[in-house]
């Protein structure tokens, strides 16, 4: 029995994909991974945000503006397994 080739041409640029992507995926979890220690070392150091950073938090409705207030808000953020603001 013989492939077209056309149906040639689609097993292989599947293929392709196919092995494109798989290392792609592994890569996820590395980035998630290292963002999720930079905010720990940023939590650490107490610094998470800029002069002129606005936070807010969806769902709850607080929201600041500014370093400090953010540094208000988000009190225990980094401390607590809370979700933030209005507990």
């Amino acid at each position: 029995m013989s492939m077209s080739i056309a149906t040639r041409f689609g097993i292989a640029v599947s293929l392709l994909c196919l092995s494109a992507t798989t290392p792609a995926l592994a890569d996820v979890t590395a980035v998630a991974r290292a963002h999720s220690e930079a905010f720990a070392r940023a939590c650490a150091a107490g610094d998470l945000y800029e002069e002129d950073a606005i936070a807010v938090w969806p769902g709850q409705g607080d929201e600041a503006k500014g370093k400090a207030a953010i540094g208000k808000m988000s009190a225990g953020l980094c401390t607590s397994k809370e979700k933030g603001p209005g507990r």
